[in-house]
C-alpha cells in the first residue's frame, strides 16, 4: 500500500512509483521513464532508493524528492506530488538560429526574466505543444544557447526547422547536476560525450576555463562521422590559449583529421588511470554507461562522476 495525500493506493508487485499513481489515475507529469529527464518527480519523508535520486540537485534531494519511475511503490509508505515551485517556468522568444552542422543547429532564446542557472544543466523546452529537454551549453548577453540536431520525423524537430524569429517558447527548469563542480581548481577533469552531448561539456568546459581551472582538463567528442563534429574551430582555439585544455574528436569512421573510434574507448586508452579525476558524461545512453562503469573501474570515484544520458522522449 502506498498512502498519498490521505488516499491509500494498492500496488501491484513490480510497479513503479509512477505506474502506480498512472494506474490510480493520479495526474503525474512523466517523460522518458528511464531517470534521465526528471519529468516525474515526486516527493517523501521515507528514504528513496538512491539510484531515484541521481542526477538531481541536492536542494531536491534534502527535499526528499525522487524521480517515481525510478522506484518501486514498495519500497516506501508514503509521497506527495511535486510542489509547482520545483518547475518554474519561464517565457522565451527565438532570437538567432545558427547552423553548427548539417543537422545541428544553435538556438538562442532570450527569456524574458533571469533564469539561475550552471551552464550544463538541462531545462525543457515547449513549443507549440511539445516538450523536450535539452542542456544549456552557452549564455550570451542575456540569451541561452541550445544545441539541437534536427531528426528526420522527429516531433520538435519538424517544429523546430520552421521556427521564427520572435517565435515563443517556455522553458523549465533548470534540472540536473551535471555542470562545473570541481572540489578544486587542481582537480583533473576528462569530458566524454558523443553528438549533441557536446552541449552540456561545452557550457562546463566554458564554466571551468572562466573559473580559472589549472588541473588538466581533456574533452572527447565523437561523432559517427565528420558531420557530427562540430564547434571544433572554437575548440582549437581554446586549446590554443589554454595549455591545461586538451581536445580530442573522434568518429566511428576512419577519417584524415580525427582519431578513429568511440570516445570512450580513446579517452581511456590515453587515460587508463582516472584516480582523482572528476569525470563528465553526456550523450548516447549506451555509450554514457559503458563509460560511467568503466571510469568507475579506472579509478574514479562515483561521487566524482557525473551522468546526462540523453535518454529517448
Amino acid at each position: 500500500m502506498l498512502l498519498l495525500a490521505g488516499e491509500t493506493l494498492d500496488v501491484l508487485p513490480g510497479e513503479t512509483v509512477l505506474d502506480c499513481l498512472v494506474r490510480h489515475q493520479v495526474e503525474v507529469k512523466s517523460g522518458c521513464k528511464a531517470g534521465a529527464c526528471q519529468s516525474c518527480l515526486v516527493r517523501t519523508n521515507n528514504v528513496p532508493p538512491a539510484k531515484s535520486q541521481k542526477g538531481l540537485r541536492q536542494d531536491l534531494i534534502d527535499r526528499g524528492y525522487f524521480m517515481s519511475c525510478q522506484c518501486s511503490a514498495d519500497e516506501l509508505a508514503e509521497i506527495e506530488l511535486a510542489d509547482t515551485e520545483v518547475f518554474p517556468s519561464y517565457e522565451a522568444n527565438l532570437i538567432q538560429v545558427d547552423q553548427l552542422a548539417p543537422n545541428i543547429f544553435r538556438y538562442w532564446l532570450s527569456p524574458e526574466s533571469p533564469i539561475p542557472f550552471r551552464l550544463g544543466q538541462f531545462v525543457k523546452l515547449k513549443y507549440h505543444a511539445v516538450e523536450r529537454c535539452y542542456s544549456i551549453a552557452e549564455e550570451r548577453d542575456g540569451m541561452l544557447g541550445f544545441h539541437v540536431r534536427l531528426i528526420e520525423d522527429g516531433a520538435m524537430s519538424l517544429l523546430l526547422r520552421h521556427a521564427k524569429q520572435g517565435g515563443s517558447f517556455t522553458i523549465t527548469g533548470p534540472l540536473g547536476n551535471c555542470s562545473y563542480q570541481a572540489k578544486s581548481k587542481e582537480q583533473p577533469l576528462l569530458l566524454v560525450g558523443s553528438s549533441t552531448g557536446l552541449a552540456p561539456l561545452y557550457g562546463i568546459l566554458k564554466d571551468a576555463l572562466c573559473a580559472g581551472h589549472s588541473g588538466p582538463i581533456a574533452l572527447y567528442h565523437g561523432a559517427a562521422d565528420a558531420t557530427g563534429i562540430y564547434l571544433q574551430s572554437e575548440l582549437l582555439q581554446l586549446a590554443d590559449n589554454h595549455p591545461n585544455f586538451s581536445y580530442v574528436p573522434c568518429t566511428d569512421v576512419e577519417q584524415d583529421e580525427f582519431r578513429t573510434g568511440s570516445p570512450v574507448t580513446i579517452s581511456l586508452s590515453d587515460l587508463p588511470d582516472l584516480t582523482g579525476y572528476q569525470v563528465y558524461i553526456c550523450g548516447n545512453p549506451a555509450m554514457s554507461r559503458a563509460m560511467q562503469k568503466k571510469a568507475f573501474l579506472a579509478g574514479a570515484n562515483l561521487a566524482d562522476l557525473f551522468m546526462d544520458p540523453f535518454e529517448a522522449q
